[in-house]
């Protein structure tokens, strides 16, 4: 195993959660005495500063995947990778079609990280042909890791890919790097924000995290401004966000903070957390939250919460746009009704990057 060479491949180590589980992975993988490269199409993201010094970062300086191919070819030809990870669909479609050519003997690992009928149902007009794509390449990789039942459910039953090629294992996460990170002192005005019982979600600005309505709800039962909800992330619905705030008299009340790299020094303070997607794959922020033993409160979408939370035992699960019980779980976390119920030595056993990545180490 000592002389094996790992290569993981992700468009950057920017602000998504696809890149936070690969970014884990590759430290994991590094301390097992194993050598790890790490493609980047940008390698001056925010979680590069938590990337093992170990790993060797190969930044290809390039804005766009598709100027990036012959780059990629002159570096699988002359590494002998025994194994390739990447992750994110076009990432995926890229390392399987240049590996099979290039690097036949290399065994070819993606992970599919959304339920991406919903993602694409909703975002782009040519699903036909990715459906195509998706059968085609997907079903060329030796592995496919899915982070859930029901993203492995999808790939299955609306794309065609082979059952026996999909493993299920769930997004890792460093329990004590997150700790330690929830324990850094917010050192800004939002600290202040705390002084009100507040609220908190994280994701991107988007159509899928149906933050509209996360907003409206609880619009409607501050009224006299006396709590707060905190949003972080960035995303192409941040003027429409924001424009809404303000139309219902919430700019004092509602913040949209951006991305912050260090988010979980804001969940910790919170009183709970609030996901109300129509979709996802495996939502980090449940599990990161969870970590840090904050209430959470989710849609039942697909895919993820639901596993999580062992069909609501260890959190809330509401329906998907269900306003009456949405309201109802935000007062009762605001007067500290919500309680975290999650036994931590089974969240452990479930989650934590050792037992995580011991799964991906096996798969090398």
């Amino acid at each position: 195993m000592q002389s094996r060479k790992i290569v993981f491949i992700t468009p950057t180590l920017g602000d998504g959660g696809s890149q936070w589980v690969m970014m884990q992975l590759c430290n994991y993988i590094v301390s097992k005495n194993l050598k790890v490269d790490l493609i980047t199409l940008n390698s001056d993201g925010p979680y590069r500063n938590y990337l093992s010094k170990k790993v060797n970062i190969i930044n290809l300086s390039k804005k766009k995947l598709r100027y990036a191919i012959f780059n990629l070819i002159n570096i699988i030809t002359k590494n002998k990778y025994s194994t390739v990870i990447s992750s994110q669909n076009y990432i995926n479609f890229s390392t399987i079609l240049l590996f099979k050519i290039f690097s036949r003997n290399t065994k070819i690992i993606i992970r599919e990280s959304n339920t991406i009928s919903k993602f694409y149902r909703a975002d782009n007009k040519i699903i036909y042909i990715l459906e195509y794509l998706y059968r085609i390449f997907y079903n060329l990789a030796d592995v496919i890791i899915s982070p859930s039942n029901g993203v492995k459910k999808n790939l299955v039953k609306k794309f065609g890919i082979k059952k026996s090629k999909i493993q299920v294992i769930y997004n890792p996460v460093d329990i004590d790097l997150i700790y330690s990170l929830s324990k850094i002192s917010i050192q800004n005005d939002d600290l202040k924000l705390f002084d009100k019982p507040t609220i908190i979600s994280v994701g991107r600005l988007t159509y899928q995290k149906n933050l509209h309505f996360l907003i409206k709800c609880f619009s409607e039962i501050n009224i006299k401004n006396n709590f707060n909800l905190i949003i972080l992330g960035e995303g192409s619905k941040k003027k429409e966000l924001n424009e809404l705030i303000l139309n219902l008299k919430q700019t004092n009340s509602i913040f949209l903070l951006g991305f912050k790299k260090n988010p979980f020094q804001y969940i910790i303070k919170s009183k709970a957390l609030f996901l109300t997607s129509l979709w996802e794959g495996m939502p980090n922020v449940l599990i990161h939250a969870l970590a840090l033993k904050v209430p959470v409160v989710s849609f039942n979408c697909d895919s993820g919460p639901k596993e999580i939370l062992n069909d609501g035992k260890y959190g809330e699960l509401i329906d998907i746009n269900d306003s009456t019980n949405l309201k109802i779980k935000i007062k009762e976390a605001i007067e500290n009704k919500l309680k975290y119920r999650y036994p931590f030595p089974l969240f452990i056993s479930n989650f934590s990057i050792n037992k995580i990545g011991s799964k991906f180490v096996k798969l090398l």
